[in-house]
């Protein structure tokens, strides 16, 4: 809120922390409602459709963080090879337009997880993880997921979500 109001903060490194914050509350705020349940109410079960936002809000976080991680060094990189050049390069408006840019394939990312999941028959509409993430919502499906999906796959997937979180 101090980066927006203050017009001395409006400079790319600025925006980047800013946007930085609103990855890192997005994240951890994706199991919050979860945990809540599981803890304070004893609901043990989740819905199909809370299961799918959370995953994808969850991945979305994942995704961006390391986005937002890697612009970070980029434009630390850029400040200290070309430092007289730096305030040229980059500009608030080429910050913010590749941050939207960031935004927009991180969710092309996320969105191949639940267009395989959904078209699936699924057994129940509610699930019994506190936590949703791809291989527990596989197991639920009332089809054998072997003709749908390999398990290296779904194995390597599970690495490049450890990885990037």
């Amino acid at each position: 809120m101090f980066i927006i109001s203050d017009k001395r903060l409006h400079k790319p490194m600025y925006l980047l922390i800013c946007n930085l914050a609103v990855v890192d509350i997005m994240y951890t705020s994706s199991c919050s409602p979860t945990m809540t349940g599981v803890l304070l109410a004893g609901v043990n079960t989740i819905s199909y459709v809370e299961c799918l936002i959370q995953m994808c809000v969850f991945h979305l976080g994942t995704v961006m963080e390391s986005f937002v991680l890697a612009f970070m060094a980029l434009d630390r990189f850029i400040a200290i090879i070309y430092p007289f050049h730096y305030h040229s390069y980059l500009t608030n408006t080429r910050v913010v337009v590749l941050t939207f840019i960031l935004w927009f394939v991180a969710s092309c990312f996320v969105c191949y997880m639940p267009a395989t999941v959904v078209p699936l028959p699924h057994c129940s509409s509610r699930l019994k993880y506190s936590f949703c993430d791809f291989p527990a919502l596989i197991r639920t499906t009332c089809v054998n997921p072997e003709k749908y999906f390999n398990e290296v796959a779904i194995y390597l997937h599970q690495v490049w979500c450890g990885i990037n979180s």
